[in-house]
């Protein structure tokens, strides 16, 4: 009796499976028979519903075979362009079957506001999940993920940032879209000449366009992960080795450098203006690069006469509290002082002690300020300083680590000529990082 019943269980069981089968074939059938009315009719409004209706339930690869068959190129390259955007496996807020109504778009509608120069396609108008837009200077077109379902990579005074996709069939890239309302002129100009130079933030685009009535200006650029080298310093599980710092200070002096051989002064310098990139390697180990961002502040050298040298007030040099009295190149020792503050930051993991924006623009008067500012400064460097300097110069043997540190201290000293400069201080650092490897 009780095999009887196992065997009867079994027996239904096995029609219920079938009959579910059976409806899934069925509606993969009908979903896939739609798919080629559309095609024949090109009606790819219709053929991008059901994409984003049946994908989820019908695998992808079903549909590319369907565009080969019906000999569809767009439907091909817009499922070829869904599956390398899938192999990303990066947050972006929006499924495959969204993904894929979008790739056809751009490969069937989009051309149509592009000829009547509409380069940017809103939500309302396209019914999209995101918003499209079309780059004519570069040729690229760009899906932008915005804070829908996922977080916001920065935000700035003025700059929001966030994720866009760069549309590619092939190797489509995540990309930083920083967004603000004000027209950045001499932002963009200067972002724009900085382009191909070390150390300096990769720029991708520059767009604008009108969305209800409000004028945005937007510079896609590279993404670098985890972002602001101030998140990293204050992520405690984020911990570089002695290598890893020297590679960050260098490929920023190397930054500070390109600036300065094209004459613009930074004028913002912190750690948030700073973008660090780690890649993970398959051999386990990791490789950082870092790069000077946000040039939003930037100014040629001989356009800076009296204006505050920092926009990060704790960052600013004590000379700077006499900003009055600073011209021209005076503005290159405050980004390196900025510099060193942050390298300083880095290397001894701790937030130094003169990193105090009350001693720049507090109450008390310029001069008691100016004395405090510099007291401290020298209360924790000048000792380690003039060790660090006697056995760098005598027989004893002085590593690495004391070499980049001796450098740091150097770039913090209170008095700006003393510094050096920024192809100095590069210079120096690679020497360092070359003896490390």
């Amino acid at each position: 009796m009780r095999t009887l019943f196992i065997s009867l269980w079994l027996f239904c069981h096995s029609i219920v499976g079938f009959a579910a089968e059976t409806t899934g074939a069925s509606h993969h059938s009908v979903a896939l028979e739609q798919v080629r009315t559309f095609i024949e009719n090109q009606d790819y409004d219709q053929l991008g519903h059901v994409l984003r209706a049946s994908i989820g339930t019908i695998d992808l690869q079903l549909f590319e075979r369907v565009a080969l068959q019906e000999n569809c190129t767009p439907l091909y390259r817009a499922i070829q362009a869904t599956q390398a955007i899938d192999q990303m496996n990066a947050e972006l807020g929006i499924n495959s079957a969204e993904i894929a109504e979008m790739c056809l778009f751009i490969e069937t509608k989009l051309q149509d506001y592009i000829d009547r120069e509409q380069y940017y396609i809103a939500t309302k108008e396209s019914a999209l999940p995101r918003a499209i837009e079309y780059d004519p200077e570069t040729k690229m077109t760009f899906i932008h993920l915005g804070v829908n379902g996922i977080d916001r990579v920065g935000k700035g005074s003025r700059k929001l940032v966030t994720k866009s996709i760069q549309y590619n069939t092939q190797k489509p890239e995540i990309l930083a879209c920083c967004t603000q309302t004000k027209n950045p002129i001499r932002e963009m100009k200067i972002t724009r000449l900085m382009q191909g130079s070390k150390g300096i933030v990769d720029a991708k685009a520059f767009t604008t366009h009108l969305e209800e009535d409000i004028r945005y200006y937007t510079v896609m650029c590279k993404l670098y992960t985890p972002g602001p080298l101030a998140r990293a310093l204050k992520d405690r599980s984020c911990k570089f080795t002695t290598k890893e710092k020297v590679k960050i200070a260098l490929d920023i002096a190397k930054g500070l450098e390109s600036l300065e051989e094209k004459n613009i002064i930074h004028k913002d310098f912190c750690a948030d203006n700073c973008l660090l990139n780690v890649i993970k390697k398959k051999n386990g180990q990791r490789e950082v690069e870092a790069v000077v961002a946000d040039l939003g502040s930037a100014n040629f050298v001989d356009q800076a006469s009296g204006c505050k040298p920092q926009g990060h007030s704790a960052y600013t040099p004590p000379e700077g509290i006499f900003r009055e009295k600073l011209s021209g190149r005076d503005y290159f020792k405050s980004d390196l002082f900025a510099a060193g503050t942050l390298f300083c930051r880095l290397l001894y993991e701790q937030k130094p002690t003169w990193l105090d924006a009350m001693l720049i623009k507090g109450p008390k008067p310029a001069l008691q300020r100016y004395k405090k500012h510099v007291a401290l400064i020298e209360k924790s460097t000048k000792k380690k300083r003039a060790k660090l300097y006697r056995k760098a110069q005598g027989a004893r043997h002085i590593s690495p680590r004391e070499e980049f540190e001796l450098v740091v201290l150097q770039m913090v000293n209170p008095d700006p000529n003393k510094r050096g400069s920024a192809a100095q201080v590069r210079m120096k650092l690679e020497k360092i990082y070359n003896r490390m490897k």
